[in-house]
């Protein structure tokens, strides 16, 4: 088994050493260490512990968080950084079509252990919160297990060495332009925040139609959720139980979907060079990750393309080194519908609509839609541009774009492709996260000097051929040399260009544009080849 070179960890990265000079970085979306007391880097581990002090503790993160065992609703858990910088909240109300929930100062049951990352409290036989800890976040779901048609769920946040930093209208404060509230220290450095809530049915369907308020009352701070009036329409619709989120984040990550939509044309949604909106992927958000391109599948004159940016820190790879491999994995999820591909996104560092169009080069890999797989890794292999675009002292930024309609700009007229993945932010133990694996060595090293050898081969050869061609053209045998070479076997035309593709991309292509098949969504693990 390789070992870990401890000293080469990050935040978001763990480096092992395979052995004969090569070794092997696998880079993660988000946080899998902590610093700990001594500035350390430590793996993060989110299993709630009984302290023997009465409460449920986590402490190998960021901050630690704990619940209370003893049934009171007062600052029943709690976020801390230290002993001067903490986040505490209690249940203040919770009216179901405005019906108290909550009687008296108590739980009806003591905190319980679900799961190792997830703390429950039971309100009554209808309401529980289930809590959730990730690596980036802590979640609150309000479950109700009976229909409503309106909900009001307040609770006190209790600050210390924490202050909210957005703008104020009277006693409210005013959400960002992420629709966030934010908490710094007395640097303005910013510890917390709260995401915009939404609610999920039964069937994993998700309202983000959830209006949100902070509101400052004799120095005491109250924190509100209630449906707007097309969430009131959508809890209608829902099949219960449902779960309202609150979500309080102490890390991000910067993956995120920056899609186009609305447009009558598929030209110009296509070659648009700004986005209608951005999304950020996870719980916090509601959104899982996806790639999409939709030719007015919905008969509304609404075409919509929907492009994913990630971001992978591979700066402790450093400089004098060549990557020999790079891998990159998508959980999939939801969707399996389209042919993926990847490529070098140059997105910025916060993503913006902007982005919409920031990505350059040809892809690296493609992935079919029979091969897509909802419950494992989808594996991209990067080729040789792929793995010259790894960044070694820096941030190595990949688009995700739907292949045969949005990177090869070919109309799904009346159609819709997408593919669903778990993203960096999503799940609360962080297993399905994106990941990138880059195996790499000294530029000297063996690999690197085969590859060396193999162009000088490759160059001479062509020498070579030249050399042949010459030669036949004077001896007259020229239409007959060029009877006998090697060509492309199997290209499409894309851009007014001959592209190579495998005999099985453009079979699935020539199938799908004359509707011979709708999907091709059989064969898995089949994969296409550069």
């Amino acid at each position: 088994m390789p070992n870990e070179i401890i000293a080469k960890r990050n935040e978001t990265s763990k480096t092992f050493d395979l052995g004969n000079g090569k070794k092997q970085l696998v880079a993660c979306g988000g946080p899998i260490h902590f610093k700990n007391n001594q500035a350390n880097w430590e793996d993060i581990v989110l299993d709630f512990q009984d302290d023997g002090k009465g409460n449920w503790i986590a402490d190998k993160n960021k901050v630690s968080c704990g619940f209370r065992k003893d049934k009171k609703l007062n600052k029943y858990f709690g976020l801390r950084y230290d002993e001067e910088h903490q986040f505490e909240a209690s249940v203040n109300k919770i009216e179901l079509d405005s019906v108290e929930q909550i009687s008296g100062n108590d739980f009806s049951l003591s905190a319980e252990r679900k799961t190792k990352q997830s703390i429950s409290n039971k309100v009554n036989s209808n309401v529980e919160i289930i809590n959730r800890l990730s690596e980036i976040s802590l979640k609150n779901y309000f479950k109700i297990t009976n229909s409503i048609k309106d909900f009001k769920i307040t609770e006190e946040l209790h600050l210390k060495g924490l202050t909210c930093s957005n703008k104020k209208s009277g006693s409210k404060y005013v959400p960002d332009e992420k629709n966030r509230f934010n908490f710094v220290d007395e640097k303005s450095e910013l510890k917390l925040w709260i995401n915009p809530p939404f609610f999920i049915d039964a069937d994993s369907i998700t309202s983000k139609n959830v209006a949100h308020s902070l509101e400052e009352i004799d120095k005491r701070f109250f924190y509100t959720k209630t449906p707007t009036l097309a969430g009131k329409d959508d809890l209608i619709l829902s099949k219960f139980p449902i779960e309202i989120d609150a979500d309080t984040s102490y890390s991000s990550t910067a993956d995120g979907v920056v899609e186009h939509s609305g447009s009558t044309t598929w030209a110009t949604i296509h070659d648009a060079e700004t986005g209608t909106a951005v999304d950020d992927v996870g719980p916090g958000t509601g959104r899982e990750g996806e790639i999409e391109a939709n030719g007015n599948s919905d008969a509304k004159d609404d075409n919509q393309i929907a492009r994913m940016f990630l971001y992978f820190d591979t700066s402790g790879i450093g400089s004098g080194q060549a990557v020999t491999d790079a891998v990159l994995s998508l959980y999939g999820k939801t969707y399996d519908e389209g042919n993926v591909c990847v490529q070098k996104g140059t997105q910025a560092s916060s993503l913006t609509t902007a982005d919409y169009d920031s990505f350059t080069g040809v892809y690296y890999d493609t992935i079919i839609a029979a091969s897509w797989s909802e419950i494992a890794y989808n594996d991209f292999t990067f080729n040789e541009t792929g793995e010259g675009d790894v960044e070694m002292e820096g941030i190595t930024k990949i688009c995700f774009r739907e292949y045969t309609h949005d990177y090869l700009d070919s109309d799904p007229v009346n159609d819709t492709y997408r593919n669903g993945c778990w993203t960096s932010e999503e799940l609360e133990t962080g297993e399905r996260r994106p990941r990138l694996v880059v195996t790499y060595e000294a530029s000297g090293g063996a690999t690197y000097r085969r590859r060396i050898i193999i162009n000088g081969f490759m160059k001479l050869k062509t020498t070579i051929i030249i050399g042949a061609l010459i030669t036949s053209f004077l001896l007259g045998g020229v239409m007959e040399f060029l009877s006998n070479k090697q060509e492309c076997k199997y290209y499409i035309w894309h851009k007014g260009e001959k592209e190579c593709v495998s005999e099985q991309l453009k079979e699935y292509i020539e199938n799908v544009e004359s509707g011979n098949v709708d999907r091709l969504k059989s064969k898995r693990g089949v994969k296409i080849n550069q």
